[in-house]
């Protein structure tokens, strides 16, 4: 699923509807695992080191950190909603 919304989005070889769809799943499986007793905590880091990673290719980062810095305002403001800050 993560890496639906991520690798197979950047790569192109997912639908918009299959990643989409993908980001229900996450949030579905997470929430049957918080009703098993499971502590689920997700962490956003303000800084990233893209150019450290392994793996990926250059193009790749930067589709990749583009994402990131496009969605961030939205990023955040899911937070704050979710933890009510």
């Amino acid at each position: 699923w993560y890496g639906r919304v991520l690798v197979e989005r950047v790569e192109g070889f997912c639908t918009e509807a299959d990643w989409m769809r993908a980001y229900g799943e996450i949030n579905e499986f997470e929430a049957s695992l918080r009703r098993h007793g499971v502590v689920l905590a997700k962490f956003w880091l303000g800084e990233i080191e893209l150019a450290s990673s392994t793996g990926f290719r250059p193009h790749e980062l930067f589709e990749v950190q583009r994402i990131i810095e496009a969605s961030a305002t939205e990023f955040e403001e899911a937070w704050h909603e979710f933890f009510g800050t």
